[in-house]
């Protein structure tokens, strides 16, 4: 069975996942990492805000936190080698330098949208800006009154692929 880890157990994608993997018989919620109270955790479930301690009951580490948590999980994770699931978003250019060198020693997948419509609007993306370079490009975006992050991390990767299809990056 799949022990998994889960940081960012508090906020809307961590509850879910709670709920998804729980409901799963193939894995295991083995810990949580967090910095204030959890109560929707089974109880066999290690519960910790100590970083190291967390990593080394989990298989895979799956973070959907917060900007301070996400650099913190890979100051760690330089000494503790676990696959990782990121899906934070807000990261500074020093956590993703640091998210590279820990890939070099464990598998990492990042993305700062996990949703296979908007990987396919990348696809997309890509394409359009090759043939129509001579158009203007704008992202607008809204978001529920919860979105901590602006511009948020979509936002960002999709103005990126834009950069990237026009060999401007």
């Amino acid at each position: 069975m799949l022990k998994i880890g889960l940081l960012g157990a508090n906020g809307r994608m961590g509850r879910l996942l709670i709920s998804e993997i729980t409901a799963d018989e193939t894995v295991a919620l083995a810990a949580v990492l967090v910095h204030k109270e959890l109560d929707a955790v089974p109880s066999e479930t290690f519960v910790s805000n100590d970083f190291e301690a967390f990593i080394k009951h989990c298989d895979v580490v799956v973070d959907f936190s917060m900007p301070d948590a996400t650099h913190a999980l890979f100051e760690a994770a330089q000494s503790i080698s676990v696959p990782i699931v990121c899906g934070s978003t807000g990261l500074e250019e020093k956590t993703l330098d640091l998210m590279k060198k820990v890939s070099l020693e464990a598998p990492i997948l990042y993305a700062s949208n996990m949703s296979i419509g908007i990987a396919a609007l990348n696809d997309a993306i890509t394409r359009l800006s090759r043939s129509l370079r001579s158009a203007d490009i704008e992202i607008s975006e809204v978001h529920h009154r919860y979105k901590k992050d602006a511009p948020s991390g979509t936002a960002i990767t999709l103005a990126q692929t834009f950069s990237n299809a026009r060999g401007l990056m």
